[in-house]
């Protein structure tokens, strides 16, 4: 039986497994830092390539004043063996600027795509971006 584990509880699902498209939005108040973790599928025949611009193409349309750096390839994790794609943003979210940190990995072993969002509402500084390094060197998957 397919179980799902969250901070919280850890439940049954019964027979059926459904698809994870769930988002997760932590907050740090005292660095004033959100990062936000997003689950999707990936279609069959699609890269991560080819879903990470299509995810940028899509933030291109929706949100006002948006500038993104090329995404770079980065490995991740405690072993630095999972490949994905980081970029950094910057858009007007209402009336407020949005400083964002982002990185999109395919799940080992999954046609899965994990994205992350690590996001501030003035320029991050040293110590956040730091704290943003030690979260992606810190990744475990499972």
């Amino acid at each position: 039986m397919p179980r799902y584990l969250t901070q919280d509880l850890n439940v049954d699902l019964g027979d059926e497994m459904p698809e994870d498209t769930t988002l997760n939005m932590l907050q740090f108040r005292e660095r004033q830092t959100t990062l936000v973790i997003a689950r999707s599928a990936l279609p069959e025949h699609q890269s991560l390539d080819e879903a990470y611009t299509f995810q940028l193409d899509l933030l291109h349309k929706r949100l006002t004043a948006l500038t993104c750096t090329d995404p770079v390839t980065v490995f991740i994790g405690k072993d630095k063996q999972i490949e994905g794609r980081e970029a950094a943003l910057q858009f007007t979210h209402g009336n407020q600027p949005m400083y964002q940190l982002q990185l999109a990995c395919q799940l080992p072993g999954q046609q899965r795509l994990l994205v992350l969002n690590y996001s501030k509402h003035s320029a991050l500084t040293e110590a956040d971006i730091s704290h943003w390094r030690a979260i992606k060197d810190s990744l475990h998957f499972t």
